[in-house]
């Protein structure tokens, strides 16, 4: 290199660096002279080259910065320190432009500043705005060099990422301090970052990722937008990287989103349809119960026509008319009705299958906030089965009016032994109507005998009719018990209907997938039940059925009772037919001795020497008329017990002198030999004692009337406790023909008699025993008998000696009265016996 290239400075070089860096250059001396420049300040600034001699030069520079040149240059603490620093220099036109000062110091070997060199270069006038906007914006913003290290970071996106400028500078996307993670939680590698791929690819990346926010320990989303730096399509200078935290929207949006899924499955779940539509009338959701009741999949009907669909899914009204297309309920609710309660649509609709569904078809419009309708919903609800049920309801209630018809003009006659005469023919036609109500492939009454553990069929009704003789068969080789067990037993009894598979090890033909039992029940006693089976799934949900079932074997039930009842009437009319010609010859036959007997008093009167035979003739009318009397009586006590003023005159009394003194009474009648046993010492009571004097006289001559005349009649008085109260038994025993046991349920109900012996006379009313019944049961206690046909009968009474509050006119009285029926018969159970009496 030449001496001339060597020199330290000329004007030469001076003018030629000028215009390659298209710059103001200025030297500044220490006394802040400009040594060099003064033509390029001077044509810039339009001063003069003499203005610039000296301070002047200043005069171009806004007067706060002219403050600060002046400060930078003479600042001790910073000799030798290059410095940039921003200025506003005023042109040749008045106005100040934003230029920036590169300023080098010239330092020779004693250490102080003789000149600086000063390179001015103008700011382009978009650069303070964007440097402001930068340093503002809400977005973080990061810029990254061509090699991916930041070198620029706003105060948002220091904000953002938890991390201060100082601590961004230098950093670069492959840092592992920023453990990113992807939406699934998975690593985010450093070369997939956005920025890294807008490097690589010279496009706009976007993506969300995860990044650790050092100052919560949590992670920030972040929506990231990379986009590279290429000015004037030059070479690839960066990228600039702006990002939102978006980690509370996407909380929200995960919120959201659960929730979305959350009502998507009630929507779902629901058991009405639920069909959603635009403004025009198209499909944009159904539910998935909809899809069920229409047979169609979710999008069927997407963007479908009004014409396409009705030629795909047709309306009819119940009459069968066919809905015209602007009278559709969705129309209808686009135009602003609202469909609900009495406006509320059912109308048939063509599924997509081609059967028929009866529809229930609510809805309303859907608005915008400006009260504009941008959609419909419709709420359906499938109505065939209850449509079906109702016209099956209909047909019951039609067939049970019929039923009842027939019963009103098919009273139940006397005569047979058939306990319940009720027409075959009328249970076959409630057990048709039963099948078709209840949709069943076989029903059946059966009747149980619980004496021999078997069942009988009263009627059947099967589908096909072809199976009845199998079915009947099946039942009649069946034993009670296989079919029925306890458990079962008691769940009947207390009134269930009972729908589940059959037992296993019951053999039911056809093997039904389902059967079901309906107790009937007459007076708390369950007389039997009505089968049915199912030989498929049930048409009806259970709650349909169940009530329809109980309905019908109630039914049957009152049916059953109606019979009874009447059947009750007929006996009673019977007995009451019966009672007056017993009666009337019961009468007639004391009164005809009677009459015989004064006759012959009248004409013993008129002979002398007659008196002893007046005398017997007098007995024999006082015997007769006793025994007229106490048939009065007897009907008296009955008419009492009936209208409920049968009363009670309890007192202190010695009921063993009361019992002697029946039991004597009895005798001096009858002169048969009576033994009595346990009656010798006194016996301290409070009771009716002339109640039961007739008790024991009502006993004892019965026992005298069915027993031989040479055996006697034993009666056995007891003291006994009971629920640490002292009673008294009484049995009176005779040796004749016992009770047959057909007669025990009837035995102390009014008018019944026993069908006499030939040994034994008939007389009497049939009263005495119920009328002991009720004394016994007004006492508080009871009255049974035990039997044993060909040996001999003893009936026994046990009552308490001390009645206390004793109840006159007591329901036990009164029920007794009316018809002492099996339960009133027997209160106990017998020692021996294994079961109670009838």
């Amino acid at each position: 290199m030449d001496q001339q290239s060597t020199a330290t400075w000329n004007p030469a070089r001076a003018d030629a660096l000028r215009a390659a860096l298209d710059e103001i250059i200025l030297i500044v001396g220490s006394d802040l002279c400009l040594h060099t420049g003064q033509e390029d300040w001077s044509a810039y600034t339009g001063l003069s080259v003499e203005q610039c001699v000296g301070t002047q030069w200043q005069q171009a520079l806004l007067q706060t910065d002219c403050h600060t040149l002046k400060a930078c240059l003479t600042d001790p603490d910073r000799p030798g320190q290059r410095l940039v620093i921003s200025l506003r220099i005023r042109d040749a036109a008045g106005i100040f432009h934003l230029h920036e000062w590169r300023i080098a110091p010239t330092i020779p070997g004693e250490n102080a500043v003789i000149e600086w060199i000063c390179v001015i270069r103008q700011v382009p006038r978009e650069i303070p705005f964007l440097q402001h906007l930068f340093a503002h914006m809400e977005q973080g913003a990061i810029i990254q060099d061509a090699q991916g290290t930041i070198i620029a970071a706003n105060p948002a996106a220091q904000r953002i990422l938890g991390v201060t400028l100082d601590q961004l500078s230098g950093r670069t996307s492959h840092d592992a301090r920023w453990r990113a993670i992807r939406e699934d939680g998975s690593p985010f590698p450093g070369d997939q970052h956005p920025a890294m791929r807008a490097l690589a690819s010279q496009t706009v990346i976007r993506d969300i990722m995860g990044v650790w926010h050092p100052v919560e320990a949590s992670y920030h989303w972040i929506l990231i937008s990379s986009t590279p730096l290429s000015p004037n399509n030059a070479l690839m200078t960066g990228v600039i990287s702006t990002f939102d935290d978006i980690t509370t929207l996407k909380a929200a949006q995960d919120t959201i989103r659960t929730h979305a899924a959350e009502l998507e499955a009630i929507f779902d779940a629901l058991t009405d349809g639920i069909v959603v539509y635009n403004a025009l009338g198209q499909i944009t959701h159904i539910n998935a119960a909809l899809q069920r009741m229409a047979g169609v999949n979710h999008y069927y009907d997407f963007f479908l026509s009004v014409e396409e669909r009705l030629s795909v899914s047709p309306l009819y009204t119940l009459r069968g008319d066919l809905v015209p297309p602007e009278q559709w309920p969705v129309q209808r609710v686009l135009r602003g009705e609202i469909l609900a309660n009495s406006t509320l649509e059912r109308l048939w609709m063509r599924t997509a299958d081609a059967g028929d569904i009866l529809l229930s078809i609510s809805g309303s419009p859907v608005l915008s906030a400006s009260g504009e309708i941008t959609g419909a919903i419709l709420i359906i609800r499938d109505e065939t089965e209850r449509y079906l049920l109702e016209g099956h309801v209909a047909y019951t209630i039609e067939t049970l009016l019929r039923i009842e018809e027939q019963l009103a003009i098919q009273p139940p006659k006397m005569g047979g032994g058939d306990p319940l005469p009720i027409d075959d023919a009328l249970l076959a036609q409630i057990m048709e109507t039963t099948r078709r109500v209840l949709k069943l492939d076989r029903t059946s009454l059966l009747l149980f005998d619980y004496e021999h553990d078997s069942m009988l069929m009263r009627a059947v009704a099967v589908k096909p009719p072809e199976l009845e003789q199998d079915w009947r068969e099946s039942i009649a080789r069946t034993r009670l018990s296989e079919w029925f067990d306890a458990p079962l037993m008691r769940r009947l009894t207390a009134g269930e209907v009972i729908i589940q598979p059959p037992r296993p090890t019951v053999n039911i033909p056809n093997n039904p997938r389902i059967i079901m039992l309906n107790p009937i029940i007459i007076d708390n006693n369950l007389l039997g039940c009505m089968t049915g089976s199912y030989l498929s799934a049930i048409p009806y949900n259970i709650e349909v059925i169940t009530p329809l079932a109980r309905s019908v074997s109630r039914l049957m039930g009152l049916i059953f009772e109606r019979f009874h009842t009447q059947q009750e009437r007929e006996r009673l009319r019977w007995m009451q037919e019966e009672f007056i010609n017993i009666a009337s010859h019961e009468l007639r036959a004391p009164l005809t001795p009677l009459l015989l007997a004064s006759q012959m008093v009248q004409r013993a009167a008129r002979k002398p020497g007659q008196e002893a035979r007046i005398i017997h003739l007098a007995e024999e009318i006082a015997l007769h008329a006793k025994r007229m009397n106490r048939m009065v009586d007897d009907m008296l006590n009955m008419t009492r017990i009936e209208a409920g003023r049968f009363t009670l005159v309890p007192a202190p009394c010695d009921l063993a002198a009361t019992i002697r003194d029946a039991i004597q009474t009895q005798h001096d009648l009858t002169h048969r030999d009576l033994l009595l046993v346990g009656a010798d010492a006194p016996i301290e009571a409070v009771v009716d004692a002339e109640r039961i004097w007739q008790v024991l006289t009502n006993l004892v001559s019965n026992a005298i009337k069915y027993s031989p005349s040479p055996s006697p009649v034993e009666v056995l008085v007891e003291q006994m406790a009971k629920d640490q109260a002292p009673w008294l038994r009484v049995s009176v025993h005779d040796a004749g023909p016992g009770i047959p046991a057909s007669a025990l349920p009837h035995l102390f109900q009014r008018f019944y008699r026993v069908i006499a012996t030939q040994e034994s006379s008939q007389d009497g009313l049939g009263l005495g025993l119920y009328i002991a019944h009720s004394i016994i049961h007004s006492h508080g206690g009871t009255i049974w008998v035990e039997t044993t046909e060909g040996v001999g009968s003893t009936f026994i009474a046990e009552f308490p000696l001390f009645a206390g509050e004793l109840r006159e006119n007591t329901e036990a009285a009164e029920d007794s009265g009316r018809g002492a029926d099996s339960a009133s018969i027997t209160d106990r159970q017998l020692p021996g016996d294994s079961a109670e009496h009838p």
